[in-house]
């Protein structure tokens, strides 16, 4: 369904159904968002109101089923939008690096993924097992709004909610639950790839 829709299509995922994978978001061509969203919004917390871990049974389940992400950005995608999901990894995953990856490998802001809205998601790990981040914040012009992230730790190294290095911004983290046992947010860390980038204009509120 990802490779084959377009901008200004939504993807409607049925609550309550689970989806074992590691999806990318590929590049579009034209104007328009697409969304995946759950199929029970009217039982999740109105637009402009957190979500909270109580409201998982009203969201469809993203299952990472190994150490990579449950979502990766390609190259200079963008334009999506993703409302209403519980993104996790599979309880008998012990570790995994980071749930939604958003770039970190461009060269060039051309290959910057860029335009995302995170809004109503649910991200977690379980007690147990570790993870290693949330979202690995290396996009361009990126909203994180009413999300709850959570359960974000590793043993011996830190480990961050959202955490990003090489992108340019600019960044809204709005009404947002963190929990990350290293650090809650970080920018910086490592080295961009695109030289003397520095991530701005971001707003945390």
């Amino acid at each position: 369904a990802l490779d084959h829709a377009q901008p200004g299509d939504e993807l409607v995922l049925p609550a309550g159904q689970t989806y074992s994978g590691n999806f990318k978001l590929p590049r579009k061509s034209g104007a328009g968002w697409i969304t995946l969203r759950s199929s029970a919004m009217d039982r999740l917390p109105a637009d402009g109101i957190r979500v909270r871990p109580t409201n998982a049974a009203a969201m469809p389940k993203i299952v990472s089923p190994n150490d990579q992400p449950a979502f990766t950005a390609a190259p200079a995608a963008g334009f999506y939008r993703l409302v209403g999901l519980e993104i996790t990894q599979a309880e008998s995953v012990p570790y995994n690096y980071g749930l939604v990856e958003l770039g970190g490998e461009q060269k060039t802001l051309d290959q910057t993924p860029h335009d995302f809205i995170f809004d109503r998601v649910y991200i977690h790990a379980t007690p147990r097992a570790a993870l290693k981040r949330g979202i690995s914040l290396n996009s361009a012009s990126t909203v994180i709004a009413n999300c709850w992230i959570s359960d974000c730790h590793v043993d011996g190294q830190d480990a961050q909610a959202i955490g990003g290095w090489s992108g340019p911004g600019p960044y809204k983290i709005i009404n947002t639950y963190l929990e990350g046992s290293g650090e809650n947010v970080m920018f910086g860390g490592a080295d961009p790839g695109i030289p003397d980038l520095v991530p701005s204009d971001i707003e945390i509120r």
